[in-house]
């Protein structure tokens, strides 16, 4: 049996969550993460993007073309906990 979901603790570094050809569910399980569509890592200085909560807005799907990216919403060292499948 293939297992294709992964958990991650998301830090204040961007992670690439998609390469613009798959698509992925991503679940905030703790905390808070941004998702930004870059086709480039957006640095440490890059805020923008959507929020995505342990709270009512845990959830969203990635389709391609979108490259995405995720790093956790705090700027004070908080991580948070995703699934990713």
């Amino acid at each position: 049996m293939a297992i294709n979901t992964s958990m991650l603790t998301v830090g204040s570094a961007w992670i690439q969550v998609t390469d613009g050809t798959q698509t992925k569910t991503v679940q905030v399980l703790s905390g808070a993460v941004r998702l930004a569509d870059a086709t480039t890592n957006p640095g440490n200085g890059f805020w923008q993007g959507h929020m995505l909560t342990d709270n009512d807005d845990n959830w969203a799907t990635i389709t391609p073309p979108t490259i995405a990216w995720i790093r956790t919403a705090s700027n004070d060292g908080d991580s948070a906990e995703v699934s990713i499948s």
